[in-house]
């Protein structure tokens, strides 16, 4: 039991670093993510690739605004997303 839940941290850890590095332009301090220890602890793993696809949408988002004020406010909330991956 505990050689299937290493394997599947072990799997999480590759698949999340394998998104880091499909999108290295994400943000500004992305590939610092790459070295940090988070790797070691399972829930920050799942915690980091909810933030980063979160982050991705919101840019998506952003380029299909139409209105400034939508934008400022996706802004904000880009901004609020990477203040938080910077913190992990």
């Amino acid at each position: 039991m505990i050689k299937k839940i290493a394997q599947a941290i072990e799997f999480q850890e590759v698949q999340r670093k394998r998104y880091q590095i499909d999108h290295p332009k994400l943000f500004i301090g992305a590939h610092k993510l790459l070295d940090a220890k988070l790797w070691y602890r399972g829930e920050s793993i799942i915690v980091l690739y909810h933030k980063l696809t979160q982050l991705q949408s919101l840019k998506r988002e952003k380029l299909l605004a139409k209105s400034n004020a939508t934008k400022a406010k996706l802004n904000t909330q880009i901004k609020t997303a990477i203040d938080e991956l910077k913190q992990l």
